[in-house]
């Protein structure tokens, strides 16, 4: 039918474009995390579904732990409001775990303090709240995370 493309269909395509690119191809490498982040960022900003079916379509998003970080890194070494956005609109609609994941990532991969602040700083504009116990259970494996 002419159901729209689901956001980790769009996620995972353009991850497989970036890692099609060679390695020392920096400037082009930019450029393609550049656009993906716009691209999923406006996904998320401006869903391609009626209103009655927006919570549905984030629920059914398929954020990963990989995409999440894209929309990370672009929200704190670039600045960019509406990646965070993005970022934590798909964490309130229950997104906790690969959210989780890709900040505890992002520590492990970084040493200075100004970098892990600007982290803490995305993630704390982070809200979820579940509502029966599968929700719970989101909340226990973002917790042990």
């Amino acid at each position: 039918g002419d159901r729209p493309v689901a956001w980790g269909e769009m996620a995972d395509c353009l991850a497989e474009a970036l890692d099609a690119l060679p390695q020392d191809a920096a400037s082009a490498r930019a450029y393609a995390r550049r656009f993906s982040v716009l691209v999923l960022s406006d996904a998320v900003n401006n869903p391609p579904v009626p209103e009655p079916e927006v919570g549905g379509y984030y629920e059914r998003a398929g954020l990963r732990s990989r995409h999440a970080a894209l929309l990370l890194v672009a929200s704190t070494e670039g600045g960019d409001a509406s990646a965070a956005a993005a970022l934590a609109t798909l964490v309130a609609a229950g997104h906790v775990v690969p959210a989780a994941a890709a900040l505890i990532a992002g520590f492990k991969g970084v040493d200075d303090w100004d970098r892990r602040v600007a982290l803490l700083s995305v993630a704390s504009s982070w809200r979820w709240a579940g509502t029966d116990r599968a929700d719970e259970k989101k909340g226990d494996e973002a917790r042990d995370a």
